[in-house]
């Protein structure tokens, strides 16, 4: 216990001046830090290619736009009462 005694300027009276923590490490390499995220350039690759490809979802939206203007469309509500269901069971 009277180890842990310190005086004045971190002296210790009965082992005398301690080295300090910058003095411990002068000389020491350290590492950096690094964070390696897997599946990170995967994505990297997906979204370029998603940026690359042609917009397929355009001819669809053609066409439905065209329905609606034609008064031609037709909402199948079967088909969304089913999804609404799935959603809510998967809850």
């Amino acid at each position: 216990m009277i180890e842990k005694i310190e005086g004045p300027g971190g002296v210790n009276p009965l082992k005398g001046p301690q080295s300090t923590n910058v003095e411990k490490l002068k000389g020491k390499v350290t590492k950096k830090d690094e964070l390696i995220l897997e599946g990170s350039i995967q994505l990297k690759d997906m979204i370029e290619a998603a940026k690359s490809s042609p917009d397929v979802r355009e001819k669809l939206v053609e066409e439905l736009k065209k329905a609606i203007e034609g008064g031609t469309y037709a909402v199948n509500v079967e088909n969304i009462a089913r999804k609404i269901l799935e959603e809510l069971e998967g809850r």
